[in-house]
């Protein structure tokens, strides 16, 4: 086959043929797959066309260390979403958006940008909107808008960053649409657009406000409350993106002309949260629509933003990862985007309370071979607190695996390894506490 990768995106578009959650099973819009019920199956139907390399150089297949690949995770999770980006209906998918953004390759602002779909709303619309869940950017989607995953951003380095500023640069265009009226907030919280077509054409033709106008470069809105939950809160992933690129504009004379956050005003989340409870998909996408161009720029976002709330504390963040891992051993049942949050909550009370007064200490004091020893100590000390947490989790899985072995741990960590560290912790501690006997 002449081109491998993009074969096996098609293969695993046509082998996801069914778009399931919850109790509801449907037929896919043309761009929408669910991930696999039974994941081995369908990575036994990928193997039987592509050879392991191909599949782990396209994310799907992982190495569970012990020689024998297993679906990725990102495409094991339960009735999690899929979106298949292509460039047109014909040609095979050019990118796989899962809950953790896409499959491989390039962030999925850039990914959607190559997506005859979003481009054409885009055009129309005027902007993509960058989501913080999967879910959210099917609903969005479902409701005709140009969306696209934005979680990850923050992340971006110097280049990425200026790719940003050129492909989305040309500003805020005018966002003047019309609606029409739908109907239908499915049982599992995904709205969806209801009507005869499937196909990904006929949804764009039926999109309210999309023959406004023609914009050649749209604009990045990114999503600046829940869809979901109808929440007015700005997500964290919102507000670390904005901080990192306000940092770019400062240090790197990036303008980012046309990057935004969609907020719109504080009556709007009363609207949506009644429109969402009602089931009314047609309110919901009326509401969406006459609020696209409720846009700050990202640095009036930061200044706007009320006082933080206090630091979570080292054993409030270590019980809170703790009740993530107990949801799903395996990852299969954990939200992503709250699990990281709640490691950074963890890594930073590590930092503050732990690891942080511990540096302090040694570099206090006057002999340099009890501050270097204190040094290590703290280093040891905030490995150990680290990985304590997924130790157990990694415990929980294997009794899970013993359950359901076609499932592995994500990043096993070896106990001897963990009892090592304990081991150079102690000795580290019992020769401080000799220098000052």
């Amino acid at each position: 086959m002449d081109n491998q990768p993009a074969a096996a995106r098609k293969s695993l578009f046509e082998i996801l043929s069914l778009w399931r959650h919850g109790k509801n099973t449907r037929q896919a819009a043309d761009e929408c797959r669910s991930c696999a019920v039974d994941p081995r199956s369908v990575l036994a139907n990928l193997r039987e066309q592509f050879d392991d390399k191909t599949l782990i150089e396209q994310g799907m297949l992982s190495d569970a260390g012990d020689g024998n690949g297993r679906l990725a995770p990102s495409l094991s999770r339960p009735d999690g979403p899929l979106i298949f980006f292509r460039p047109t209906e014909e040609q095979p998918p050019s990118a796989i958006l899962t809950s953790r953004g896409t499959l491989v390759g390039e962030h999925a602002v850039f990914a959607a940008m190559q997506d005859g779909v979003t481009r054409q709303r885009a055009e129309k619309t005027g902007v993509i909107v960058a989501a913080g869940r999967i879910i959210e950017t099917v609903s969005l989607r479902r409701l005709g808008l140009p969306a696209t995953h934005g979680f990850g951003l923050h992340q971006l380095a110097r280049a990425e960053l200026k790719r940003l500023d050129r492909e989305f640069g040309e500003g805020l265009p005018d966002l003047s649409v019309e609606h029409d009226d739908g109907e239908g907030v499915d049982d599992d919280g995904v709205i969806s657009l209801q009507h005869d077509s499937d196909s990904a054409e006929n949804e764009v033709a039926e999109a309210p406000g999309l023959e406004s106008r023609i914009v050649s470069q749209p604009a990045l809105a990114l999503m600046g409350f829940s869809l979901r939950s109808g929440g007015e809160e700005v997500p964290g992933w919102v507000i670390r993106a904005a901080e990192h690129l306000t940092t770019a504009r400062r240090d790197f004379d990036i303008d980012f002309p046309g990057v935004w956050v969609w907020r719109p005003a504080p009556e709007f989340f009363e609207k949506l949260h009644r429109a969402i409870a009602d089931r009314d998909r047609g309110d919901v996408q009326m509401l969406l629509q006459d609020n696209l161009h409720a846009m700050v720029d990202i640095e009036e976002l930061l200044a706007d933003r009320r006082t933080p709330p206090p630091p979570v504390d080292y054993v409030t963040a270590r019980q809170r990862l703790l009740n993530q891992r107990a949801k799903g051993p395996l990852m299969a049942a954990v939200d992503p985007l709250e699990m990281a949050a709640v490691r950074q909550d963890l890594e930073r009370a590590i930092e503050r309370e732990l690891v942080g007064p511990m540096i302090a200490w040694g570099l206090q004091q006057s002999n340099p071979l009890v501050g270097s020893a204190a040094l290590h100590l703290s280093t040891v000390a905030g490995m150990l607190h680290r990985l304590g947490p997924d130790l157990n989790g990694q415990l929980l899985g294997a009794q899970e695996q013993s359950v359901s072995p076609q499932h592995s741990t994500p990043n096993a960590i070896p106990f001897d390894q963990y009892v090592t560290l304990i081991d150079r912790f102690s000795r580290l501690l019992v020769g401080i506490n000799r220098w000052f006997q």
